[in-house]
């Protein structure tokens, strides 16, 4: 017990050393300051996930608040069935009538079959619907169109907001299989003078080996850590934030110094011992005598 006393005084003697001899001074040294109880209590509620019961409430500028749609109406159906309903409600015939309809400016439900893009491998075909240097600018008025009707079915309410994310791209999806199968079928068909010098040409590619060209690149030189335990700094008693700099004000405090100090108390503040409480007040009474 002896020696380790010894050793315990002769450790503090040595940190008062270093305390001394170091350019410290007590006008430049933060004010140390933790959170109140309150305060302590309400940054652990926000932070469970478990409490989260509607985390989109939080987003202000979607102005969403919460509704009870009727079991009858679209927004009251389940998720799956709605999105499938919305999935199908809008099909490639659809899309094509609309881009008509962009590119021309009118049109009718007869167009709507006779003029398309690309057409399916059972209606009859001309060598000029086969023009692949067309086909960048017909992709692009396609997706155009695709993402003007996603984003305005999103624009309706936020129920269809969250919808059009999934079904949004399952329609892109489905757009690029569809693109795909009329470029192979495009590319298949000999009658087209396009596709004949597209074949050709890539079967030239294929004999000749590939040319690689010599890219220059910036090689940065990075010190790897030397793993430990614990990777991330510990999280701060006085402000239950990580100090991923080192720096020991706490990051709340140089974000917003008032703020900081309103959610805070300062560490070994004393309580005043002198209570005022409500007394009855002496009376002096006086004897004749």
């Amino acid at each position: 017990m002896a020696r380790q006393d010894n050793l315990r005084m002769r450790n503090a003697r040595k940190r008062r050393r270093d305390l001394v001899n170091t350019q410290l001074h007590i006008g430049t040294h933060h004010d140390l300051r933790k959170l109140k109880r309150s305060t302590r209590k309400k940054l652990a509620k926000e932070s469970a996930p478990r409490l989260w019961i509607f985390p989109w409430l939080a987003e202000v500028s979607l102005g969403y608040e919460s509704r009870i749609h009727f079991r009858a109406s679209l927004l009251g159906l389940p998720i799956e069935l709605r999105q499938k309903i919305i999935h199908q409600s809008y099909t490639k015939e659809d899309l094509l009538y609309d881009v008509e309809v962009f590119r021309n400016g009118r049109g009718s439900r007869e167009t709507r079959m006779r003029r398309i893009l690309w057409v399916d491998k059972d209606q009859p075909t001309s060598n000029n619907r086969h023009d692949m240097s067309q086909r960048q600018g017909q992709e692009k008025e396609l997706f155009t169109i695709l993402n003007r009707r996603i984003s305005g079915l999103s624009r309706v309410s936020r129920v269809l907001y969250e919808d059009m994310k999934s079904v949004g791209r399952r329609w892109r999806a489905d757009l690029d299989k569809w693109l795909g199968k009329q470029q192979e079928y495009q590319m298949q068909d000999t009658s087209n003078p396009a596709a004949v010098s597209g074949l050709n040409a890539l079967a030239a590619l294929q004999l000749r080996a590939p040319v690689r060209a010599r890219k220059k690149d910036f090689v940065i030189k990075v010190r790897k850590s030397k793993p430990g335990k614990r990777v991330r700094p510990p999280k701060c008693w006085y402000c239950t934030e990580r100090h991923h700099d080192g720096y020991p004000i706490c990051p709340m405090a140089k974000r917003d110094q008032g703020k900081w100090r309103k959610m805070t108390s300062p560490v070994g503040e004393q309580r005043s011992t002198h209570y005022k409480h409500a007394t009855f007040k002496r009376k002096k009474t006086i004897f004749a005598n």
